[in-house]
């Protein structure tokens, strides 16, 4: 039964992404709106921001899904990375804010050198063995990173993503080309997403398109 429940959410997500081509890695603020399609069916909206100061750099992804499959999931979500220099060593600040029918939650996390030192879930209940300090992971980038590795004008290699609840794996499959990436994201500890559904592999296609 779990895995005929596995096979039936192997869920396909499709990005379509306009004038990301026309995208460069300049320190202007950029700003840029996406269709989020599951099945082939528009579920809601992306907006991702890059915001450039001296010294620092602010990516935001915020969203709302309006379509899901019986509006189990509808919702708005929103997430901020910002990193800064700080006495030639990098700090990150996380904070991600999600609210739909089930769940509404806010998780913060700092790190100075890729090192975790201080992490918030709320509400405490959101928590998991993954939300405590002393973690030992390997190289890693939280999830609004992750998303500009995602939209990037070239496919993204292996990320490792932390989001204060669970570590999750980003890989890149075979047939991707110059406007198409192929990617598997896959929870590799900690809780699937989605509850009821805990879904733990999601399929993504990014597709590349010039307005």
């Amino acid at each position: 039964m779990k895995k005929l429940r596995q096979r039936i959410f192997k869920i396909l997500v499709s990005l379509v992404l306009v004038n990301v081509l026309g995208w460069s890695n300049s320190y202007a603020d950029s700003s840029k709106k996406f269709k989020v399609l599951l099945l082939n069916k528009s579920i809601g909206t992306l907006n991702f921001n890059i915001t450039n100061a001296p010294g620092a750099k602010k990516f935001k992804v915020s969203g709302e899904f309006t379509n899901t499959p019986f509006g189990i999931f509808n919702g708005y979500f929103y997430s901020t990375s910002e990193r800064q220099n700080i006495d030639g060593k990098e700090h990150v600040y996380f904070k991600s804010s999600a609210k739909t029918k089930f769940k509404n939650r806010t998780i913060s996390i700092k790190t100075i050198e890729n090192s975790v030192v201080s992490i918030s879930v709320s509400p405490k209940t959101e928590s998991t063995p993954l939300s405590n300090l002393g973690q030992n992971f390997k190289q890693f980038i939280n999830p609004t990173n992750a998303f500009n590795h995602l939209i990037g004008s070239r496919c993204s290699s292996k990320q490792i993503i932390y989001d204060g609840r669970r570590l999750s794996e980003l890989t890149l499959e075979h047939g991707s080309t110059e406007f198409e990436c192929n990617y598997k994201y896959s929870v590799l500890d900690g809780p699937g997403h989605f509850f009821p559904l805990y879904i733990k592999d999601v399929y993504i296609n990014v597709f590349k398109f010039n307005n």
